[in-house]
């Protein structure tokens, strides 16, 4: 069943790639997300310049496992099934039977133990793993995995939960649109998308920090207020592009910092209002 599964999926990839070649010409494609069935259509995606991301459904320590078995075929030619009493050591799990190993790969003779391990030996080659899994659950599996240990030819993994500052840190002074709607600043997944389609083509770049939509679509909230995509591209650019509108938020910033600084208006009125706080209990 798996095998044809992956079988099936093969015969697909050309569909994969005019497809692809397609949405491209009419929007910019940014990752092309596979699950392991879907191997196969990583060379489509990287033809055509697209990163491939793998999303992983099980968790951190099966996904070591998973990287592992490159190494593990070439340590032996007898299938795992008949390893009877051999115990398998792979980099963030406990010992393991060799004939506890997940079905696909039990029997060298099928044809879904060669598809899985074409899946595996290819995975360090995604731009990402992305994991049903967090560090605090599998704490050991997850460490194998970010330090490389479980790949053939071990490498650091980045994972970075402050990547999005990282990449701030690396681009050009006063370059990068930045967007936050504030606690209570939740939108409908249309809304999402015209802001989305809004801030791509505008051309610059943007960090945006996005709620789960919480709005139902359709709503007289959402259609009173709903702002298309490409009003958020002509106010991008103004932002960007107008020196006096950057000028203008240039003066602002450096009010903002002189009245929460020493002296300034609202340490004043926060020194105001606690000094009328105290004759008030005295």
């Amino acid at each position: 069943m798996v095998a044809k599964a992956f079988n099936f999926i093969a015969r697909n990839a050309s569909n994969v790639s005019t497809t692809l070649t397609q949405i491209s010409k009419s929007a910019t494609v940014k990752a092309f997300v596979i699950d392991l069935f879907c191997v196969s259509a990583t060379e489509a995606a990287s033809s055509t310049g697209i990163p491939v991301y793998y999303f992983f459904t099980s968790g951190a320590a099966v996904l070591a496992l998973f990287s592992y078995l490159p190494k593990l075929h070439e340590q032996t030619i007898a299938s795992f099934r008949d390893m009877v009493g051999v115990e398998l050591r792979v980099p963030g799990n406990a010992p393991l039977k060799a004939v506890n190993v997940p079905e696909p790969v039990l029997d060298r003779t099928d044809p879904a133990y060669w598809d899985m391990l074409y899946f595996c030996t290819h995975l360090p080659n995604a731009r990402r793993v992305i994991v049903n899994s967090f560090a605090e659950l599998e704490p050991v599996a997850v460490n194998s995995v970010t330090e490389g240990a479980c790949f053939p030819n071990p490498k650091h993994v980045a994972m970075d939960s402050k990547q999005c500052l990282s990449w701030l840190d690396k681009q050009p002074s006063r370059s990068v649109v930045y967007l936050c709607f504030g606690s209570r600043g939740s939108f409908s997944v249309s809304q999402l998308k015209e802001i989305a389609n809004g801030l791509e083509r505008s051309g610059h770049r943007f960090l945006w920090v996005v709620k789960r939509p919480t709005q139902e679509e359709g709503t007289k909230q959402e259609k009173d207020g709903f702002v298309s995509g490409e009003e958020v591209e002509k106010r991008v650019r103004e932002v960007m592009e107008s020196e006096e509108i950057r000028e203008r938020s240039l003066k602002l910033k450096h009010l903002a910092l002189a009245a929460v600084g020493e002296f300034g208006s609202s340490t004043t009125a926060v020194a105001n209002l606690g000094q009328s706080w105290s004759g008030i209990g005295a």
